[in-house]
């Protein structure tokens, strides 16, 4: 069973680490609230999900400054299965079918 928790930890941090790198809130974005989101700026997420892997399981909880909705199918459209809320969606590394360029190739 460890060995299974290794490879979700890995596989949780590697999607983490994809999405924050690829889509990572910039800077000058860091105050900006989701009520006062300027539709201007870049796309961005952020985590919500505590990032020590030892205080969350193998999901992700990501917000997304644009429509959620849309963020929702296009990852159905890739075949990844996820759920969502508002601006949150929940992503699961297995959803991805554990597979890194699986990860990369949705998150791009």
């Amino acid at each position: 069973m460890s060995e299974l928790r290794q490879k979700s930890k890995l596989l949780t941090t590697y999607l983490e680490t994809l999405l924050l790198a690829r889509h990572g809130q910039p800077a000058d974005q860091k105050s900006v609230s989701p009520a006062t989101e300027n539709s201007s700026r870049r796309p961005h997420v952020r985590i919500i999900t505590p990032s020590d892997p030892e205080q969350r399981g193998n999901q992700l909880s990501v917000w997304f400054s644009v429509d959620v909705g849309l963020v929702f199918q296009e990852l159905a459209h890739r075949g990844v299965v996820v759920s969502y809320v508002l601006y949150c969606v929940h992503l699961d590394p297995n959803s991805f079918n554990a597979v890194f360029t699986r990860m990369i190739q949705s998150v791009s």
